[in-house]
């Protein structure tokens, strides 16, 4: 057992003593080292070791040396402890943080040999776990500064290795919130705002319930729409660190009106009616009351008040009132007003003024009259059948004619009455027949057929039959076709003429044809060939020619005038200026013209026996007066003869005559001097 020895030592350690007792019989002593680096001095019972730099943990064994041999060797364990501590890597940690930060965690990678480890925070930091480890937990004071640490244990000191950390502030207190602190409810757009605060990142804002950060949130300078509600509006500076302190300030909302009530007032009122009142309930919150009544009238009184006094005109429309404030306007309230006309003039009654016997369905209206109501009245027999009471009434008609009558009234008035009479139409019958030019027809060629209505109304329609076939020509009133001897035609007519007793009738025709035309009249038997200008009533006539339908008569000359022209005889009326010409007369029939018959006419001046030379130069017509000359007289007597031998002035004149006033036309004028009779022809 060693006395004296040193389990644990350091490398580069010299001197180190280890000792036994002294065994009895012990020449000497046998010391080793079963680790490295180790050298020892002495061979006695007591010995001294040097550690080198690089010296081994092992043991010490000793052995007592005798002549009689060895003892048993004797051991101690020596532990050497470690060396070069050195760090190599830097501290793990935030380099910035917060002031009084909490949990803040760094740390050192572990080195063999190192039995601990001196850590140093900045001031007012603490280390709050892990000291004496490779990894610590602190809480920051209100100072920057460097973190150390230097790793050691029995034999020596590492290096330090160092962390510089720097604190970030909390931002300073937040300043004045600039900005309305009164505003309307709803209103939209108002601007808050702070001055920047140092150390702040970022501007936390709330607004009252209802209100709304339409910009700006997080800035220093924020938008708001408000709502109805008033309360604080506040604002904190903020950072990674946390919170300034915040700031606030009170926001008055001031509300709008409140709805308007009902308006209470007449409704139903008349034309350029005064004093009519109007009001509403007080409304809160309401400084004033804007109003509006309908085109034409006005408000006489009460203006911006809750009671208005109206003059009406003569327009309908509504009366409505806005109530209003500061911060504008409440929700309006509108009452429709009728205004009635008062009655001075009833339209005239439209509607048909003949019906049949019996009818339905007849409409009668005057223009609507505001909040009238109408009295009618109808004939004796007649019923109103819809509409009584309104501005259009139907009615169903009796047999008697009368008057239809309605008077207007209303709440301001009676109208005049308003009459139409109306005429009752007893029930017609339509019918039709079938004509043609000239029957016979003529064989083998086109005849067109006529449809004669009676009572076929405005817009008749025809429907063709031959021999009940059906025939082109439908819905026109003629029938263009070929037919043969004893055919019969037919058509049928529709009828849209009022009170028809039946809506068709039927006519027909029965044909009979020939194939030649009239033979040349014969001659005259009834002729005066030579006539006088203004010669009337001259007679002509021949023998009526077989198979003929009509006749023509035509003269070639002028101023002739044919009492008929399709006889067997005519009268000619020969005017003043007739002139001579051919008289002529053919018979016709449908398949065409005979030759005609002529005679020529002779037509004498009615002047013939006149000396136009001497009467020249006597009696002469100059710009609107007949004069007479070269004669010695006094006066002279006149008479002024038109074309038609019908005298239209005379009388006894001086010198002239005066025929300025006379229709534009030719004259014959006789005049009487001294016994001799003179005629000249003259036109105005």
């Amino acid at each position: 057992m060693f006395t004296q020895s040193s389990t644990s030592v350091c490398p580069n350690t010299n001197n180190v003593v280890y000792t036994v007792p002294t065994v009895s019989g012990a020449n000497s002593y046998q010391w080793s080292y079963t680790g490295t680096g180790v050298t020892f001095s002495g061979s006695s019972n007591s010995v001294t070791a040097n550690f080198a730099a690089n010296a081994t943990s092992g043991d010490v064994q000793v052995i007592a040396v005798g002549t009689c041999g060895n003892s048993q060797p004797q051991t101690v364990s020596v532990t050497v402890g470690a060396g070069g501590l050195t760090l190599l890597d830097n501290i793990v940690g935030p380099i910035t943080a917060c002031q009084n930060q909490t949990g803040l965690s760094y740390s050192i990678t572990a080195i063999s040999g190192a039995t601990g480890y001196t850590w140093s925070v900045p001031e007012g930091a603490t280390i709050t776990s892990g000291s004496n480890t490779n990894t610590i937990t602190i809480t920051s004071g209100i100072n920057s500064g460097n973190i150390t640490v230097t790793p050691f244990n029995a034999c020596e000191t590492g290096n330090t290795k160092s962390l510089t950390l720097s604190l970030n502030a909390l931002p300073q207190a937040a300043g004045k919130i600039n900005g309305n602190t009164t505003v309307c409810a709803n209103s939209l757009g108002e601007s808050y705002s702070i001055a920047n605060v140092n150390g702040a990142t970022s501007y936390n804002w709330s607004v009252p319930t209802g209100a709304s950060i339409i910009s700006g949130a997080g800035s220093n300078v924020i938008s708001v729409n408000w709502g109805t509600t008033s309360g604080n509006i506040s604002v904190t500076p903020s950072n990674a660190c946390g919170n300034g302190i915040l700031t606030d300030t009170l926001i008055t909302v001031n509300p709008l009106p409140t709805p308007a009530g009902a308006i209470n007032g007449l409704k139903s009122v008349c034309t350029n009616q005064t004093g009519l009142t109007y009001t509403i309930a007080t409304v809160n919150n309401a400084t004033g009351y804007n109003w509006t009544v309908p085109t034409g009238a006005t408000i006489t009184s009460g203006l911006n008040t809750n009671s208005i006094t109206v003059t009406m005109s003569t327009s309908s429309g509504n009366v409505s009132v806005t109530p209003i404030n500061t911060c504008g306007n409440g929700i309006s309230s509108t009452s429709a007003i009728t205004v009635n006309p008062i009655i001075s003039n009833t339209s005239a009654i439209t509607g048909p003024t003949t019906v049949c016997a019996n009818q339905t369905g007849a409409s009668y209206s005057i223009s609507p009259i505001s909040g009238a109501t109408y009295n009618w009245t109808v004939p004796s027999g007649a019923s109103i059948t819809a509409g009584n009471s309104t501005n259009a009434i139907t009615v169903k008609f009796g047999t008697v004619s009368g008057d239809v009558t309605v008077t207007p009234s209303n709440s301001c008035g009676t109208g005049n009455i308003s009459t139409l009479a109306i005429s009752v139409q007893s029930t017609v019958s339509p019918s039709v027949s079938v004509s043609t030019q000239y029957m016979p027809v003529c064989s083998g060629t086109n005849s067109t057929f006529t449809a004669n209505p009676v009572n076929g109304g405005s817009s008749p329609t025809y429907s063709w039959k031959i021999n009940n076939k059906p025939q082109n020509g439908n819905n026109t009133a003629t029938l263009t076709a070929i037919v043969k001897n004893n055919d019969v035609v037919y058509v049928t007519l529709n009828s849209n003429v009022a009170c028809a007793s039946t809506a068709s009738a039927q006519g027909s025709l029965n044909i009979t044809t020939t194939s030649a035309v009239p033979a040349k009249p014969t001659s005259f038997v009834t002729q005066t060939s030579t006539v006088i200008q203004g010669q009337q009533n001259v007679l002509y006539a021949i023998n009526s020619v077989a198979n003929t339908n009509t006749y023509a008569w035509n003269y070639s000359g002028t101023g002739a005038t044919f009492s008929n022209t399709n006889t067997v005889s005519t009268s000619i009326n020969y005017d003043n200026f007739a002139t001579s010409g051919t008289l002529s007369i053919t018979a016709i029939n449908a398949c065409g013209s005979s030759t005609a018959l002529t005679l020529p006419i002779t037509v004498n001046s009615i002047l013939t026996t006149i000396d136009n030379n001497i009467n020249s130069e006597v009696v002469f017509y100059q710009n609107g007066y007949l004069k007479v000359q070269s004669i010695n007289t006094t006066s002279f007597d006149f008479d002024i003869i038109d074309m038609y031998g019908i005298s239209v002035m005379r009388g006894t004149e001086i010198s002239q005559v005066n025929v300025s006033e006379l229709p534009t036309a030719m004259y014959i004028a006789k005049v009487k001097v001294n016994e001799q009779v003179y005629s000249v022809k003259f036109i105005r």
